[in-house]
């Protein structure tokens, strides 16, 4: 179990790196209700971007990277 846990969380830290390193930030959507008056909802939603200096991706880089190899060498 401890090591699926290892692998999956070094395996997302590596995704979300990449991603940051690339696009410069991390996106994500931001959702907003404006107006809600009985059944009608009025909502408005926009796409954010988290900023993530590369020094940082960097380092989450090497740490999931390190999760992963600890998990794929844990015994079983």
């Amino acid at each position: 179990m401890r090591r699926i846990v290892l692998v999956s969380t070094g395996l997302l830290l590596v995704i979300a790196a990449v991603v940051a390193l690339a696009r410069g930030g991390v996106p994500y959507e931001d959702s907003e209700t404006l107006l809600d008056v009985g059944d009608i909802e009025l909502s408005a939603s926009s796409e954010e971007e988290f900023n993530v200096p590369p020094l940082v991706a960097g380092l989450v880089l090497i740490v999931g990277g390190g999760l992963v190899f600890a998990g794929a060498r844990s015994s079983r």
